[in-house]
């Protein structure tokens, strides 16, 4: 049997081709917000992981030595601004997000000078997603009420002098 000059050719049809373009288009627009979402709360897992751990390793400094250090970097290695805090009454110790915006400050002191005592607060009137993120995180980790680290009332810990405690 002869066959015809024609050689068929298989592929796809335009259409075809632009049904695929059409629904790759709609995944992307889908999974682009997500992976920056993801993005943001991995920050946010970090930074609340590092404020968290910073606050405990004050409390382990202020047990072992029965005093806080003169510099923060005695205790820590958890990046705040400025690098070299000195631990003293009253001082304060900001930690930032990603973009360098204030995002939550503890400050040292109680009622008595050197007490081991800090408070936490979150800054900022608008915070970053990322910075949201961290409070929530630093808020659960302390118990507060409501989940949330906010910026109008500081958050009290005491790691030495009177913590209120009887036996």
């Amino acid at each position: 049997m002869k066959r015809s000059g024609f050689t068929m050719i298989s592929g796809f049809t335009m259409i075809e081709l632009i049904f695929v373009i059409v629904i790759l288009g709609i995944l992307a627009a889908v999974a682009i917000p997500k992976l920056a979402a993801t993005r943001d709360d991995a920050k946010s897992a970090t930074r609340g992981g590092e404020v968290t751990g910073l606050i405990k390793e004050m409390g382990a400094y202020y047990t072992a030595h029965g005093t806080l250090a003169a510099d923060i970097k005695d205790i820590t290695n958890v990046k705040n601004e400025p690098s070299a805090t000195p631990l003293v009454q009253g001082s304060t110790v900001d930690l930032n997000d990603s973009t360098g915006a204030a995002c939550v400050r503890i400050t040292v002191g109680g009622a008595v000078i050197n007490d081991g005592n800090i408070s936490v607060i979150g800054m900022g009137a608008s915070p970053s997603g990322e910075c949201k993120g961290v409070r929530r995180m630093v808020g659960t980790a302390l118990h507060i009420s409501g989940n949330e680290l906010n910026t109008t009332t500081a958050f009290p810990i005491a790691f030495g002098g009177d913590s209120n405690i009887t036996f």
